[in-house]
């Protein structure tokens, strides 16, 4: 097959160079292989939101959503905000290829103590059906020293076992981020990811 400008080989190259994880979303076969070119497609996201974090202080939480859902736009992969699934979800990544329907959800919150994160992964429980691959805390950090900050979240859920969290928590592959298991109403234990956006800026307000 051949196209304007070149092959469909030459197409799939290029891709490959200028935008890997696109290409790798989209050949995905595997409920694995799609959440490992999703984590490096979040991963990108985040690290261009953080790339220009100082014009985005000002911005509340439905705002940098609306930032980072534009980021994640790519052909074979739909990001919607607000979308109903028993309650509003802030952000719904799903994806349909080759007859498979693939489902995130995501809860995104401005770092504000365990607390406040917990609350949001007991939010985020509630919204999901038991059929998508997982769930998908994203943590806005205003505050410095967000690696720590994450830690403290992750000692006081392993220490709480929180929304019946099973089990310690894991590390993830991204940069300061982990994964927790729940125990949910359909019967199954659920992923979560949790993941840090660094917003801070030296000066700035928290």
């Amino acid at each position: 097959m051949s196209l304007e400008g070149g092959t469909l080989f030459d197409l799939t190259d290029q891709l490959r160079q200028k935008s890997p994880e696109h290409l790798d979303l989209f050949a995905s076969l595997t409920d694995d292989q799609f959440q490992v070119a999703f984590d490096s497609l979040l991963n990108k996201a985040l690290a261009g939101l953080e790339e220009s974090k100082d014009g985005f202080q000002a911005l509340k939480e439905p705002a940098l959503s609306a930032v980072l859902r534009l980021a994640m736009l790519v052909p074979g992969l739909s990001v919607s905000l607000e979308q109903h699934s028993n309650g509003h979800a802030d952000l719904t990544f799903e994806s349909y290829r080759l007859g498979i329907s693939r489902r995130i959800l995501g809860e995104a919150k401005i770092h504000r103590g365990p607390k406040y994160h917990i609350d949001g992964v007991g939010q985020l429980l509630g919204y999901m059906t038991g059929r998508e691959l997982r769930g998908l805390m994203v943590i806005y950090m205003r505050d410095a020293n967000g690696s720590g900050l994450m830690k403290k979240v992750r000692d006081t859920m392993d220490e709480e076992k929180p929304a019946d969290q099973r089990g310690l928590t894991t590390p993830h592959v991204l940069k300061w981020a982990f994964d927790s298991n729940h125990f949910h109403s359909c019967g199954d234990n659920i992923r979560i990811s949790h993941v840090a956006c660094n917003l801070h800026v030296d000066g700035g307000s928290a």
